[in-house]
């Protein structure tokens, strides 16, 4: 990367008693603020995309290490706003790679870039569907297998694209929907180790707002009404406010048509009781007037719980609001003492914590519009951020999991992955957080830390890729394969990872099947051929992979079939003119 003119950024540091601000020198709104090691010199960098005031602005700002940024030429589009900025390792190197979704000049835009390592990016040729604003990654369906979402403005535009780990992806679910804004959040709401899906948007089919979770199973998302108010331009937050082990939900947004919510100016936070969404508190009045990531639920000042900060045009004070609300840990919040004056206030905001100077406390990262508010905040312009975190503690690193286990089921190449809790000095057990890898013999990464491993030290600033569980699955392949697991606490700090021991995955070995009238073979099937011999006619015959996701379905077929799918173990259901059923594994060769 080369670094650009001085005056491209201006750095200007003011210090008070209650903290520094760290002016980052550009200005830009409806933007989003992302931080990461992207030059793997182990401190946060940041990029932000977002709008200006008369044209679109993407930064690449490369930290020294004590929180001090220079701006590098950005390998990143130059027109993007109403931004989604999503971080992972997509191609197992070690490193993290981009996905970003917004709006360009005059089109939407969304597209992968591939970090070499030392922070240069090369555009991937994979298509995607040139929609914004919501985007992601993760495996959804637990195959070791990076899937992608993309979700924007129009009908049947939104999908997840699910991989089919030979370099294409098949287009699954959610082309049913008319949205406008969607902002995708993926958590395990219900602890079961996969990844369920929150979204909330503007339902443009029925004029109103939407929030729902789809309910993962192994693949398959099922759309469930939470039972809570529906919002839309605005952002969901999750964490584990009352540290019972499960994910409570902070949700602003507008409210009014029809959704029973006359305000646009609440942030809602609900509490998770064993599956349920129940009001907790409310906290007026901000409205946040952008899309994503207006508030964040952290640790902030290091006493073990989770903290929230909020951002928006505050009707009371009639002015753009940034507050920090502290956890009692009794059920209650608490207005920081002094963050409503000290931090400047911003609407058409986007918020981040990292900690960008290494020294154990979690800082603010701001981007929107700071009206003329007075001293010590007054701007009167579009501002991008950091409020250093002056609190008296610093935070102490948890200790890394113990007593790790790991079982393959032979008949099916399941995995499963389990390790009792780290601890932590100040966060709760319960609410801790773990971030697990898989590495196959080639040091590949199939399911990525996002963070060095010899270290510990993460690359993005983000929760455990495991959630609240000590407990993860997969269906692996053939291969010898190392894997270890790592505490992350309230504060975002990371234990060093507890090393698992290795493990193989066998050939599964299915022989040919009689079941009766039904005869299914060869089986191993070659050349993608299955014959099936009945002394019934067929109705239907069914191919879902081991997660029971359908990839195949032929109605009344004949007995010789094209599958036409991949090499793999799979799942075929034969049903009869008769109804009867008959289920069995198959695999599939080269």
């Amino acid at each position: 990367m080369k670094k650009i003119a001085i005056t491209f950024l201006c750095i200007v540091l003011f210090t008070y008693a209650f903290g520094q601000i760290v002016d980052l020198g550009t200005t830009v709104q409806h933007a989003d603020i992302s931080v990461a090691d992207i030059d793997m010199d182990s401190d946060i960098d940041i990029v932000l995309a977002g709008h200006d005031g008369s044209a679109k602005y993407t930064a690449v700002l490369i930290n020294d290490g004590e929180g001090n940024f220079t701006a590098e030429e950005t390998p990143f589009p130059e027109a993007v706003s109403h931004t989604t900025l999503a971080w992972t390792d997509m191609d197992g190197d070690g490193d993290p790679d981009l996905l970003e979704s917004g709006w360009a000049l005059a089109n939407a835009f969304a597209g992968i870039y591939i970090n070499d390592g030392s922070g240069s990016f090369t555009a991937s040729d994979l298509e995607l569907p040139q929609i914004a604003p919501g985007c992601g990654w993760a495996d959804l369906n637990n195959d070791a297998l990076l899937d992608i979402l993309v979700m924007g403005n129009g009908d049947g535009v939104s999908a997840i694209f699910m991989n089919n780990g030979d370099g294409t992806y098949e287009e699954s679910a959610f082309t049913g929907y008319n949205w406008i804004d969607p902002e995708p959040t993926l958590i395990d709401f219900d602890g079961d180790m996969d990844l369920d899906m929150f979204i909330n948007a503007w339902d443009e089919t029925n004029l109103t707002r939407f929030s729902r979770l789809f309910v993962n199973d192994g693949g398959d998302f099922t759309e469930t009404d939470p039972d809570i108010y529906d919002k839309s331009y605005g952002s969901a937050e999750w964490g584990d406010i009352d540290a019972d082990g499960d994910l409570d939900l902070l949700l602003n947004g507008d409210g009014h048509a029809a959704t029973g919510e006359e305000s646009s100016d609440i942030y809602r936070l609900y509490r998770n009781n064993e599956g349920t969404l129940t009001e907790f508190a409310t906290f007026e009045t901000y409205r946040q007037i952008s899309v994503g990531d207006g508030s964040r639920i952290i640790d902030w000042d290091n006493d073990g719980d989770l903290d929230i900060i909020l951002t928006g045009w505050s009707v009371n004070l009639e002015r753009q609001a940034t507050n920090i609300f502290l956890n009692t840990g009794t059920g209650t919040f608490n207005p920081h003492p002094t963050a409503l004056n000290d931090i400047p206030g911003v609407s058409e905001s986007s918020i981040e914590v990292a900690d960008v100077d290494g020294d154990n406390k979690i800082d603010l990262l701001i981007t929107g519009y700071c009206g003329d508010q007075g001293a010590p905040n007054t701007y009167n312009r579009n501002v991008n951020l950091i409020y250093m975190n002056n609190s008296e503690t610093a935070n102490t690193a948890p200790s890394a999991p113990t007593n790790l286990n790991v079982t393959v089921e032979e008949s099916t190449g399941k995995v499963d992955f389990s390790w009792d809790a780290g601890s932590d000095e100040e966060t709760p057990t319960a609410s801790l957080n773990y971030n697990f890898y898989v590495m196959d013999n080639l040091g590949v990464y199939l399911i990525s830390p996002n963070a060095n491993i010899s270290t510990g030290k993460s690359y993005v600033d983000a929760k455990g890729n495991a959630g609240l569980n000590t407990s993860w699955y997969l269906y692996l392949p053939e291969g010898t394969y190392t894997w270890g697991v790592q505490t992350i606490d309230g504060g975002r700090m990371e234990s060093g990872f507890a090393e698992g021991d290795e493990f193989n995955v066998e050939p599964v070995s299915v022989n040919t099947e009689n079941l009766g009238s039904i005869r299914i073979f060869p089986n191993p099937i070659l050349n993608n051929k299955l014959i099936i011999e009945s002394d019934q006619p067929l109705k239907e015959v069914r191919i879902t992979d081991i997660s029971g996701a359908e990839l195949k379905r032929f109605i009344y077929p004949e007995n010789e079939i094209i599958l036409n799918i991949k090499p793999g173990f799979y799942i075929i259901k034969v049903v009869t003119e008769t109804y009867e059923s008959y289920t069995n594994k198959i695999i599939v060769q080269d």
